[in-house]
């Protein structure tokens, strides 16, 4: 038979351990931490009960007051936005593009916004800085295949080029080799002639374009006159108005490799830009064509 031990000071009965002299008391526990046990037992009943808690398959028991944070954080951000475009976007819809330029708050805000809105919807396709990748082409340079005042960026952002919308602009390249208006000797004349007024090298494989030089340019001056200059001009500087493209600089789009080039005059070219007058508000397509323009600076 075990005999207990009670405490002189305290009056509490020991437990039996005992550590350097030191002995532990069964006590009871204090009545304050077992209130705080049911006060928490019972917060979390109600807390079940109210708010959004038990998770199911595919959601989860929105709780009888139908507090929902997903959607109160939506509302939240939409209020945000509303506000922020109450205070300045008004100012930039109705100001000309010529002014907003002149205008050192507005452009701030474009800069940002703008930034953000490239990246969200344009870097795919032209890249992070706005520099173009092969086949897209290049936002941070001083050539625009349909203009670069801001109006203009502004309305291709609007229809898109090759889009399904109905006043899209259009712009193709023909596939001259396979449609048979010229054979491969010819588009070789006609490449040759243009590189040689680009100032590029006559050839960058060996010999592609190296034979009977004089006359294979010769014959490819002839060639442009007759199938390219309606678009490309006389001059081979483009024209902006039907989005072709000046071939006497160094930006090619599709490339300015002989082959590429070869490939571009036997297939043809026809790119696309979707447009994002569905996808875009009228003010955020005027940021984006103020912030790509600005791109090259």
């Amino acid at each position: 038979m075990s005999i207990i031990e009670r405490d002189k000071h305290s009056g509490h009965t020991t437990t039996g351990h005992e550590w350097d002299g030191i002995k532990e008391l069964n006590t009871p526990v204090p009545k304050l931490v077992i209130l705080c046990l049911i006060g928490a037992f019972l917060f979390s009943i109600g807390y079940w009960y109210l708010m959004p808690s038990w998770p199911l398959v595919d959601r989860f028991l929105p709780g009888k007051l139908g507090i929902d944070e997903r959607a109160a954080l939506t509302d939240e951000i939409a209020r945000a936005e509303v506000l922020k475009k109450d205070l300045w976007t008004d100012k930039l819809e109705s100001t000309d593009f010529g002014d907003i330029v002149y205008d050192d708050q507005l452009m701030a805000k474009v800069q940002t916004s703008g930034a953000r809105l490239f990246e969200d919807n344009c870097a795919m396709c032209h890249g992070r800085n706005g520099i173009g990748n092969l086949n897209y082409p290049s936002l941070a340079d001083e050539v625009w295949l349909w203009g670069d005042d801001p109006e203009f960026v502004a309305e291709t952002l609007r229809v898109g080029i090759n889009s399904e919308h109905a006043k899209t602009r259009v712009a193709m390249m023909p596939a001259f080799g396979s449609m048979g208006v010229l054979d491969k000797e010819s588009i070789k004349d006609v490449i040759a002639f243009v590189r040689d007024n680009a100032r590029l090298p006559l050839s960058l494989e060996a010999n592609t374009l190296e034979a009977g030089t004089k006359t294979r340019l010769k014959a490819g001056a002839e060639i442009y006159k007759t199938v390219c200059a309606a678009c490309h001009g006389q001059d081979l500087k483009g024209n902006q108005a039907i989005g072709a493209p000046n071939l006497t600089d160094r930006h090619w789009i599709y490339g300015n490799q002989t082959a590429q080039m070869i490939e571009s005059v036997w297939s043809g070219r026809q790119g696309h830009m979707p447009s994002w007058e569905s996808r875009l508000a009228p003010y955020q397509r005027k940021i984006l064509a103020l912030y790509v323009t600005t791109l090259d600076n």
